[in-house]
């Protein structure tokens, strides 16, 4: 083997570690977005319950707001991530395509 093959190997074995991170963002991304949704439900469920009475309505932003900022910054993480992972799935496979072409080009010919 010579060096061009190792490094196609190399590349190769680079881009299938980030598709495969990708993979593991994206599931860990999903339960945060679950998480993330049952806890907005719960807040808004709160706040439906403190709107009825106007002088409620105060208290219960009061005691919802700090979770909903919670929940927001959350949702701001989760956008992160996602981002992250399309750019490592859609690297992984330019990485993996350009490592297989140089192990493909970089044979040697053998002379008949």
């Amino acid at each position: 083997m010579n060096t061009k093959q190792i490094f196609g190997i190399f590349l190769t074995l680079c881009g299938i570690a980030m598709i495969v991170f990708s993979f593991y963002i994206s599931s860990q991304v999903s339960q945060g977005r679950e998480r993330a949704s049952s806890a907005q439900s719960t807040v808004d469920r709160g706040n439906w319950l403190f709107d009825k009475i106007p002088v409620t309505k105060e208290i219960g932003q009061g005691l919802t707001g700090s979770a909903q900022k919670k929940i927001d910054e959350g949702y701001q993480q989760i956008a992160y991530y996602e981002g992250m992972s399309r750019y490592l799935l859609l690297g992984g496979i330019g990485i993996v395509i350009i490592g297989g072409a140089i192990v493909l080009f970089s044979r040697k010919k053998i002379a008949m």
